[in-house]
């Protein structure tokens, strides 16, 4: 299974999954049956706690599915728009539901509610129709509804949801504040002012209502000033242009350039980098295509060139502010950070001010006197230099300015490159991570417990990921110190660690063959019972310090071992785990075990989360239930298995060659945590080190 199917396979199943809990007795069994077989096959968890993090955040399949076919008909395709779920009748004299019908209506709403902190809308909307039709007088059915339309852009349907809310219970402020939020979104500024007008005059303590008028008297006032929609379609807007040379319109937005008939060069868009960013994030971000067609000036101006009236004119275009804080969003950040906001209609009477986790490692976390905190967002979105500004001025009487400028900056796992700081943007609930360029190798006791060890830190001076090395059996880590240096020409911003193995071969010569553990007796005969405990509690006494004295998360280290120091890898991320099994933070990255095996039997409660790659060497494949492997699952729930050839000889262990890499860089390539959004955008190329 490709990386690229492992999304869609988990979205199909979790679709499956879900649909199953509201389905009859007799289609459960089929759709959880055929949940499993897709799972099966594509080798995805719903139940993971990892792919729900790494697959399951996005909005859900039905979602998507409605967004594909309301763009679809908004750009003039064939296909109907999604249904929605009945509505009820618009007559107040409903028949009265009996309280059967009113304790499952209660529990459709409450599978609507789930629903929507799933992100799955599609689903939502389902549930909260057929609540409504099991009890049409209840106007939070309604509400609910109108919230869930108005994340996949449906803002019409929402409008009428909104509005027979508040026709059912006229001092429900809820059913104000979503219709004032449905009409704002659709650019209808002026209704929207008297929407929210209404909400505050019957919920007078109400702040999203108020802040929701506010806002809506802004851009109506912005609006009314600006050039008319009717002057937008007509033959003086299209006479009117940017001067030329011009390279950009207002608000800053790229000159798009133009082919022969208008139509712009498409090549040249893409290489200009606002517009590869803004076509990222839409791609990333599904709602936004609907958000940004139901903008009335945008989807004029869509309608205009499919026509073949020409390119927009862009000046004018961004004079809209909401045009113009919809480009600024767009292009100031990738993923989560690019500035989506927080909806502004959720209806929620008691919204807390969003706030970010901060986490501070090494030179910041001493000078601040503490490890991690939680601040509070001034504004929605608010953008990553202000942020800096306010950890500044929060510990000004530690004086930090001057260790934060030599920091990087890291948003949910991707660190941001300094010349995308100043335009990266915080909705609230990232997490950030704040940690000095440089993480040199402090000094400790704990290092002198190996014979030897070599350090290099990342050529391109940004030390994110630490790639430590163990070498095998009757070896030094010598060799692999070289291969670590040749590795980082492949891996971005990564430094390198190697161990010597503690305990000298015998009758071999002393200072050249290395191993973990006693292997040998004095005779030099193997021993049956080998003890790696003495070398695992010092492997795990260096994972302390550098986590602690050097500044390194855990989650961002990831072991390389061979043979005997893959065993010694092994062993060790079973002990740290135990030790830290009430500490999610202290994952480590990885771990990548070249014919390594477990000299004990794992017996956590729960398996790591780390990902475990084990390449081993067979002339046929070896099943994955196989009891050979069991010790491998029992130690952690993300394990890939990858068989190679036998080495020349018919040797079953044997160090990597050429071509044989190309399973570790496309693991590490998916890992590594060094990337920046606009290497996150690409295809990753998996490459060998030179032999």
């Amino acid at each position: 299974m490709s990386s690229q199917q492992a999304p869609l396979a988990y979205a199909v199943a979790q679709w499956l999954q879900q649909s199953s809990d509201s389905a009859s007795a007799e289609h459960k069994a089929k759709l959880q049956h055929a949940a499993k077989s897709v799972s099966e096959a594509f080798d995805v968890d719903t139940s993971s706690a990892q792919q729900q993090a790494q697959y399951g955040s996005g909005p859900g399949l039905q979602a998507i599915f409605d967004i594909f076919l309301k763009t679809q008909a908004k750009m003039g395709g064939a296909a109907p728009a999604p249904a929605a779920a009945p509505a009820a009748s618009t007559s107040t004299a409903a028949a009265t539901p009996s309280d059967a019908d009113l304790a499952k209506a209660e529990q459709l709403k409450a599978d609507g509610n789930k629903a929507m902190s799933a992100k799955d809308y599609g689903a939502a909307i389902e549930a909260y129709g057929k609540a409504i039709e099991l009890n049409p007088n209840s106007p939070v059915y309604f509400s609910n509804r109108a919230a869930a339309f108005s994340q996949i852009g449906q803002h019409d349907q929402a409008i009428d949801d909104a509005k027979q809310a508040s026709k059912i219970d006229p001092k429900f402020g809820k059913a104000y504040s979503r219709l004032g939020h449905a009409l704002f979104s659709s650019g209808r500024f002026e209704e929207a002012v008297e929407a929210y007008q209404q909400g505050v005059e019957v919920d007078p303590t109400n702040e999203v209502l108020k802040k929701g008028l506010a806002a809506s008297k802004e851009q109506a006032s912005s609006s009314s000033s600006a050039p008319s929609s009717s002057a937008a379609g007509s033959s003086t807007r299209d006479a009117v242009s940017p001067p030329a040379g011009a390279d950009a319109g207002a608000g800053g937005f790229p000159d798009f350039g133009g082919g022969a008939g208008g139509m712009p060069d498409l090549a040249a868009m893409m290489n200009n980098p606002m517009i590869a960013q803004m076509a990222q994030n839409l791609m990333s971000n599904p709602d936004s295509l609907a958000s940004l067609m139901n903008n009335p000036m945008l989807r004029q101006a869509a309608e205009r060139f499919g026509s073949g009236g020409g390119m927009p004119d862009m000046s004018s275009m961004m004079n809209d502010p909401a045009l113009r804080d919809m480009a600024r969003n767009f292009m100031g950040g990738a993923g989560g950070g690019a500035g989506r906001g927080n909806g502004g209609g959720n209806g929620n009477n008691n919204i807390a001010s969003p706030t970010v986790r901060v986490i501070y490692f090494a030179s910041v976390r001493t000078t601040l006197g503490l490890s991690h905190e939680s601040i509070a967002l001034p504004s929605v979105p608010t953008s990553l230099p202000t942020l800096i500004e306010l950890i500044a001025q929060r510990h000004n009487d530690k004086q930090p300015d001057s260790v934060l400028a030599g920091c990087r900056w890291s948003v949910d796992n991707t660190l941001i490159e300094i010349d995308e700081i100043a335009n990266w943007t915080l909705s609230g609930g990232e997490e950030v991570e704040v940690e000095p360029a440089r993480k040199p190798l402090v000094a400790a006791s704990v290092l002198s417990r190996f014979s030897a060890h070599h350090f290099s830190p990342a050529p391109s001076g940004v030390d994110s990921n630490l790639l430590i090395l163990l070498h095998g059996l009757g070896d030094s880590d010598t060799p692999f110190f070289t291969l670590g240096q040749s590795l980082q020409k492949t891996l971005p911003q990564t430094a390198v660690l190697t161990l010597q193995a503690p305990h000298g071969v015998p009758f071999l010569d002393p200072g050249r063959h290395w191993m973990w553990y006693p292997t040998f007796d004095q005779f030099g005969e193997i021993l049956t019972k080998p003890n790696p405990r003495p070398t695992v509690d010092h492997l795990k006494g260096l994972l302390e310090h550098l986590t602690g004295a050097c500044g390194w998360s855990a989650s961002h280290i990831y072991f390389f071992g061979f043979g005997q120091g893959a065993t010694i890898a092994l062993e060790t991320l079973v002990d740290w785990t135990k030790s830290h099994a009430d500490e999610p933070a202290a994952r480590l990255g990885s771990i990548v075990s070249v014919s390594g095996e477990f000299i004990s039997h794992p017996t956590l409660t729960k398996p790591s989360a780390t990902p475990v790659l084990h390449i081993y060497r067979s002339p046929s494949e070896t099943p994955r239930d196989a009891s050979r492997w069991a010790s491998f699952r029992k130690a952690t729930s993300a394990l890939q298995l990858h068989r190679l050839a036998l080495a020349p000889g018919g040797a079953d262990e044997a160090m990597l060659r050429g071509q044989e890499w190309d399973g570790v860089m496309q693991f590490w390539s998916r890992l590594l945590r060094s990337r920046s959004s606009w290497e996150l955008s690409g295809d990753v190329v998996p490459l060998a080190p030179q032999k």
